[in-house]
């Protein structure tokens, strides 16, 4: 059987744990099974040593160029696809969207049309089956999202909104459907260390977002740049203990990540990684973490790791809620807060956090399996 992927990017790290966590699910569930991952257009385009990498067979696109070219692939002979690691739309019988948060105002109407749109309605006819796997949606304001996100609702077998606030900005869409709310899942996938790692113990992981400061006016920036500097000089100095900087977003934060790196004395280590478990290993190392990175974040509550949040979006705060840490969830309003970063560093003192996040963890492990069992259930009504 044959299973398609949505929403892969190889170049960011937590969309390399959601990809890693399916897999090992579906590989149990379904030992013969084969994925499938986008070669264009909205997805990244994926090398040969990225689908050997993460074991997995290019889909031909449907546009190219801006040119229509999904047709050209019914043509193409099945010794030609095996060549090339390829196979075409028409054989896949399931689709799993992992997009992680994709389909909101922020993006806009096409990146739905062109990840789901063109096609969910012909596979729902085609009787594959089409699952959203918990992510963050909304809000939906523009009109023609809007419209595109209630013919998703009308296809999909399963959507699975990962916080409240997402489940209520679908529910105004008018689904009739009592949307089930799953947390994310990447804390199954294990972590691994690396000769050269800190250790354990004698750091604290530092993760910035530059959607937090692209685009965004000087006074905005200038005070992302100050909390994360503080942030960075306080913990050191608190905790005696270093900073570690860790480039989890890809070539998006390389200069955001330079900035911060430039700003402290002495300079602190820092790691481009390009194995998403190994930035598990070091966030789990970490005596806390301090990230605008989500699925960074979400790797150190899964691993017991009390965690500092700034973010940009409602998925941030919606998901401190679930491991009972709300109160260090921030957004770029209200960064200058000296309590939050005084009441942090007292509770990673005193050690209190771990074992509210050690119970809340329990929580996530129970949910999530509840989630698998009807995503597994669903594939093999395709197979």
């Amino acid at each position: 059987m044959l299973i398609d992927i949505r929403g892969f990017n190889p170049e960011n790290l937590g969309s390399c744990l959601m990809l890693l966590a399916a897999q090992a699910r579906i590989s149990k569930a379904f030992p013969d099974a084969r994925i499938s991952v986008g070669l264009g257009g909205d997805d990244l385009r994926l090398s040969r040593r990225h689908r050997s990498r993460f074991g997995v067979i290019g889909r031909w696109p449907r546009r190219w160029k801006r040119l229509d070219v999904g047709w050209l692939g019914q043509f193409v002979p099945r010794g030609m696809q095996r060549a090339l690691s390829v196979t075409r739309e028409q054989d896949f019988r399931a689709v799993i969207d992992l997009s992680g948060f994709a389909y909101g105002d922020f993006w806009g109407a096409e990146k739905l049309k062109r990840r789901l749109g063109r096609g969910i309605s012909q596979w729902k006819r085609e009787g594959r089956k089409v699952i959203l796997m918990p992510q963050a949606f909304g809000p939906f304001r523009d009109q023609a999202l809007a419209d595109g996100m209630r013919e998703v609702l009308s296809n999909a077998d399963l959507i699975f909104p990962r916080d409240r606030v997402s489940r209520e900005y679908l529910t105004t869409l008018g689904d009739p459907r009592a949307l089930d709310q799953y947390p994310d899942f990447t804390h199954e996938v294990p972590s691994v260390s690396q000769p050269g790692d800190p250790k354990p113990g004698t750091y604290f992981c530092v993760i910035p977002n530059s959607k937090l400061t692209a685009r965004k006016p000087p006074e905005e920036v200038a005070r992302y740049l100050a909390f994360f500097t503080n942030a960075m000089q306080r913990l050191a100095s608190s905790l005696n203990v270093v900073p570690v900087m860790l480039r989890f977003g890809g070539a998006e934060d390389a200069d955001l990540v330079e900035t911060l790196l430039a700003r402290i004395s002495p300079r602190p280590g820092s790691f481009l990684i390009d194995d998403a478990r190994h930035a598990k290993g070091l966030i789990a190392g970490s005596v806390a973490t301090v990230s605008s990175r989500f699925h960074a974040i979400m790797s150190a509550l899964g691993a017991g790791v009390p965690c500092l949040s700034v973010g940009w979006s409602h998925k941030y705060g919606e998901a401190m809620s679930e491991y009972d840490c709300a109160a260090y969830s921030l957004s770029l309003a209200d960064v200058a807060r000296a309590d939050a970063l005084d009441d942090f560093i007292g509770e990673v003192r005193g050690g209190t956090l771990r074992e509210r996040l050690r119970i809340a963890g329990i929580r996530q492990r129970a949910a999530t399996d509840r989630m698998w069992d009807q995503v597994i259930q669903c594939i093999a009504e395709a197979a």
